[in-house]
């Protein structure tokens, strides 16, 4: 059961992203709330002692599987991001456990990614918040586990991560359609 309320999670925001702005604007990089989400941006790419150890568990965990590292901090995101490929079950299917740890809110989510390959060309990600899937409940376990063992951080509810804050710009993100889940963690999906 979720304990933080969208009030808590807007609060939260709104110290790192101006209202009613894009960070296309001139004036965006001057701003109180810029700054501070470029801090902590930049601390966490210092300071990430508890991410390799998260890290080194999932690959032990996922032993055999393909781990990636996709942090990229501050224009795509607001986390620690890894993603997992999962066994090719299809052709031309690709799937991946995708893992966010936020670092300006004691949040974090997982969802699986799936990518397909028709005349030579990827689709968009199809992503899925919860295990559509009796076999892919063993690779929800194991991350959520393993999150809770190093980070002891809440899930983002879906239907709280789903929310729009009408008010904030994120990335590629217009005013009127940014989510709690591209402000926390991003809005590049993979």
């Amino acid at each position: 059961m979720s304990t933080i309320s969208f009030d808590e999670v807007k609060k939260i925001v709104y110290q790192y992203f101006p209202k009613n702005s894009y960070d296309t604007e001139p004036e965006y990089r001057d701003t109180a709330e810029f700054k501070r989400l470029l801090t902590v941006c930049q601390t966490a790419e210092k300071d990430n002692k508890l991410w390799n150890n998260f890290l080194q568990e999932i690959s032990e965990e996922f032993k055999g599987y393909e781990l990636e590292d996709c942090t990229q901090f501050f224009h795509f995101d607001r986390c620690h991001r890894c993603k997992i490929n999962l066994p090719q079950e299809f052709e031309g299917v690709y799937r991946s456990l995708v893992i966010h740890v936020s670092i300006i809110a004691p949040l974090s989510s997982v969802y699986l990614s799936e990518v397909r390959l028709k005349n030579e060309r990827y689709s968009q990600p199809e992503v899925s918040f919860q295990s559509n899937r009796p076999e892919d409940d063993e690779y929800y376990s194991k991350a959520l586990l393993s999150l809770e063992k190093q980070f002891h951080y809440e899930m983002l509810p879906l239907e709280l991560g789903s929310t729009i804050i009408p008010d904030v710009a994120v990335g590629n993100q217009l005013l009127n359609e940014t989510t709690v889940f591209h402000c926390l963690f991003t809005d590049h999906i993979i």
